[in-house]
């Protein structure tokens, strides 16, 4: 340490400056980096941190300002999820039964004539399962729009998947239509 000094002290006054300056310059660099730099990296990062979780409390202060109109819209397909829901376990025939009736009574209504149906099977998707019943039938074409519109506004989960409709005659008001229905037999719970 007495060389560090003495060689100091051969330094001319403007020599002696310079290195003030330098160290000085050099204990601010390491203080900045080893310091500073991570005290300001801290911050910005709660900060950024901050901000997530605001955007995360005022998603969630919208979610429940609409937590009646979330309510009410629950209700509206609770009866839905108690109704296809699979506590009640009926059999596939009995089922498909029930789905077969509930289509011949909306075309009895609407003066449709069935000439054949039978089932053509089932189709599961992601988290129910789709009964597809296949109809040739016979009506005039204002009564088939009217049973095409029962069966797609229909409570019990009707809709048509495929139709194919032909005129019965050149002169008749009849046609004759081939469809396809399915119906959501079933949820699955988790």
């Amino acid at each position: 340490m007495k060389k560090f000094f003495s060689f100091i002290s051969k330094f001319s006054k403007r020599e002696r400056i310079i290195f003030n300056f330098t160290v000085f310059l050099i204990f601010i660099v390491i203080v900045s980096k080893l310091i500073i730099s991570p005290i300001v990296l801290k911050i910005r990062s709660l900060d950024k941190e901050i901000a997530e979780k605001n955007k995360a409390i005022e998603k969630s202060l919208l979610i429940l300002s609409r937590k009646s109109e979330v309510e009410k819209e629950s209700k509206k397909y609770n009866v839905y999820l108690e109704k296809f829901s699979i506590k009640e376990e009926k059999s596939r025939e009995e089922k498909m039964l029930s789905f077969l009736k509930n289509v011949e009574v909306l075309a009895e209504n609407c003066g449709i004539k069935i000439s054949a149906s039978r089932p053509i099977g089932s189709v599961k998707e992601a988290q129910f399962q789709k009964e597809i019943l296949s109809l040739d039938c016979e009506a005039e074409l204002k009564n088939l729009l009217v049973f095409f519109y029962k069966i797609e506004s229909s409570e019990d989960l009707l809709k048509i998947e495929r139709f194919r409709i032909v005129p019965s005659g050149k002169k008749s008001e009849f046609v004759k239509c081939s469809i396809e229905i399915s119906e959501v037999m079933g949820i699955e719970e988790e």
